[in-house]
């Protein structure tokens, strides 16, 4: 009786060993994986390479090495507002999305092999949505999110699983406003705001890109003045942050602080040539300020763009801008060309359509 008493008591006490093991190992690869996030913030994307492959290496049944690669070459790939790197991204999604099977498939997921899977599907979601793929974004979310609700059911004082779920939410809602063909799903902004709140002020291992969303958040919803105060935090913390800078400068664009959007603008572009998308938004905040003079450098900058070959979206919106500076300088006939050509190319663009009514169009 005694005997196995002692042997039920020695295996408990060995699978209790097992698990603290193991949670400990988790709390050192999430301290890895923040150490890689500070390098990637300071733009420091081949040592943080280096550490992401090293983690890989020393845990491959870890998702959080794989989500790593995956942050490096999507933020590279955000620098220059292209998909240069898909293929590399995509070959750090297979193997991490093998790593998170493994995880599911273990007897007891930690919370942290929990968040990393979870943060792995958002991140592979992110990608997919930035190409239009919206219904593989949305399923993806899915997969991202409920693993982020088994935290919450399991360890629900882990506050930093409330990122992901604030984040699913949040946008969610703002794609399905805007994108009529995906699920109807019921506003829930302010809910999901809530959420990324409380990370940015409980959180640890999403503190910072919680803070860095609610800048983008506050954009998006309107309210420069807090973008800008958040956003400014981050670009004097980290100054070669490419990505930082042209959200600053979006900001200060929406908050009608034009010069400076313009020098976030050109900083962006001093540390990132290839990051064209600065040239358009240089381009209206310089048309924004209603100065004659600053015309010719505003389409200028138009050209420089529309030299990279956007797409056909983004050459509506130049020939939206090109209309503005000719309403600027009085040629309304020159006007109603461009906004004509720009709705002609979107038939979405509903700015262009006011501009052509109050210049007598008939639309």
């Amino acid at each position: 009786m005694c005997f196995c008493v002692v042997g039920i008591l020695a295996v408990s006490l060995s699978a209790s060993a097992q698990v603290v093991t193991r949670d400990v190992v988790q709390h050192i690869i999430a301290e890895k994986l923040l150490a890689g996030q500070e390098l990637l913030f300071a733009r420091n994307y081949t040592e943080a390479m280096k550490l992401f492959k090293a983690m890989e290496a020393a845990y491959p049944t870890s998702p959080a090495g794989y989500f790593g690669e995956m942050a490096t070459v999507e933020v590279q790939m955000l620098e220059r507002d292209d998909f240069h790197l898909e293929r590399e991204f995509e070959d750090a999604a297979r193997r991490g999305a093998q790593a998170v099977s493994r995880v599911m498939q273990s007897y007891r997921p930690t919370t942290f092999e929990l968040m990393f899977g979870g943060s792995l599907y958002g991140l592979h979601g992110f990608l997919k949505a930035r190409k239009g793929e919206w219904l593989t974004a949305y399923f993806l979310g899915s997969k991202s999110r409920q693993l982020f609700r088994r935290i919450q059911t399991t360890d629900p004082h882990f506050v930093d699983a409330d990122f992901g779920i604030g984040m699913y939410l949040y946008w969610r809602s703002v794609f399905t406003k805007e994108l009529p063909f995906l699920p109807f799903f019921p506003d829930r902004r302010e809910e999901g705001i809530k959420l990324v709140t409380r990370v940015a002020e409980r959180g640890w291992l999403s503190k910072d890109l919680a803070l860095v969303n609610l800048g983008i958040m506050n954009l998006e919803e309107r309210h420069p003045a807090k973008a800008i105060k958040i956003l400014h935090r981050y670009v004097e913390r980290y100054p070669h942050n490419v990505i930082l800078h042209s959200l600053l400068g979006r900001a200060y664009v929406a908050g009608h602080k034009y010069d400076e959007a313009v020098v976030a603008f050109e900083q962006a572009l001093q540390l990132e040539p290839m990051f064209h998308r600065a040239h358009y938004f240089m381009a209206i905040a310089l048309v924004l300020k209603k100065d004659a003079a600053l015309l010719p450098r505003a389409e200028q900058e138009l050209d420089r763009f529309m030299a990279t070959s956007p797409s056909q979206e983004w050459q509506s919106y130049v020939h939206y801008w090109r209309g503005m500076i000719a309403e600027v300088r009085g040629d309304k006939i020159r006007a109603r060309k461009e906004y004509e050509v720009a709705i002609e190319m979107n038939s979405h663009l509903k700015g262009a359509k006011f501009r052509l009514r109050g210049l007598g169009g008939g639309l």
